[in-house]
């Protein structure tokens, strides 16, 4: 095979295959929002509050915006692992 005739031949395998992984990974970006809409649908809509005193509330604040982006890593990274663990429970 010739280098033009390769490198045509190469680029339309790798398309393909792109392309069914777009696909594959739209299903299961899907689904991932399907299981994240079933377990929001089970929480309550209001939370109770929960009684503590100023100082404690401010620990808890700070504490809770430490892992903020911690959250927002976790958020980004669950869609690719999801895709390659497909684990569900």
């Amino acid at each position: 095979m010739d280098p033009e005739t390769r490198k045509k031949y190469e680029n339309l395998i790798r398309a393909a295959h792109n392309a069914n992984l777009g696909a594959k990974t739209t299903a299961e970006q899907a689904r991932l929002v399907i299981i994240s809409k079933e377990e929001q649908a089970k929480l309550p809509h209001t939370l109770p509050d929960i009684p503590m005193d100023e100082e404690t509330r401010k620990k808890t604040a700070a504490a809770l915006l430490s892992v903020h982006s911690g959250m927002i890593n976790v958020s980004k990274a669950l869609p690719r692992w999801f895709q390659v663990d497909h684990d569900e429970a």
